[in-house]
């Protein structure tokens, strides 16, 4: 497991590239066990090219780490979620060229992280949703594959302000595209998305 606070100090950036922390495991001692990265309170973080596979709860997880960037990571078949950026908020960042498939939650969860980008990411195959964004305004979500999830392609709860173009969202188990009464879908925009239910 790679994890813990960054430095302090608005010049400072971790960057984690080509490790490969797969198989963690629970321990409920732990406060980040079963979590191949955990990053707390590290702004500009640079993640990537990291294998984040069969770990026993999240394969990345971001907290409170505005601005980073996770691309071209492979978080797959995790307890929970591929890749979490948790619901302490961590706005402005950008997820691009993931991999979060199979897992026995989420795919991709960002919570109360607004004007996120999620470009050309696959979270397919996960037991619930593909990609979830809860209360984070303002995101451009473009370009995903999110197939074949237990409950919804895309999910959107408490969220408005945001794009979604040009992902494909078929085959799963409720909505390809899920906008329930926890958020109004006429405040956010949708535009050539492949989607078979909406």
């Amino acid at each position: 497991m790679l994890n813990g606070p960054g430095k302090p100090g608005p010049d400072w950036q971790t960057h984690l590239h080509h490790n490969q922390v797969s198989n963690q495991v629970n321990a409920p001692s732990l406060q980040a066990a079963g979590i191949g990265i955990f990053l707390w309170l590290a702004p500009g973080c640079q993640i990537d090219h990291n294998d984040c596979n069969d770990d026993g709860q999240f394969g990345i997880y971001l907290a409170s780490s505005p601005r980073c960037i996770a691309d071209s990571n492979s978080a797959d078949g995790n307890g929970d979620t591929g890749i979490f950026l948790d619901s302490w908020g961590s706005p402005d960042c950008t997820l691009a060229n993931n991999q979060a498939n199979g897992n026995g939650g989420y795919g991709i969860v960002v919570g109360s992280s607004s004007n996120c980008a999620l470009h050309n990411n696959q979270a397919s195959h996960n037991h619930f949703d593909g990609i979830m964004l809860v209360g984070s305004s303002g995101c451009a979500v473009d370009n995903n594959a999110t197939n074949d999830n237990g409950s919804d392609g895309i999910r959107v709860d408490y969220t408005c302000g945001s794009t979604f173009k040009n992902n494909a969202a078929e085959g799963n188990g409720e909505f390809d595209l899920g906008a329930p009464a926890l958020a109004d879908p006429a405040c956010n925009t949708y535009l050539n998305n492949r989607a078979g239910t909406a």
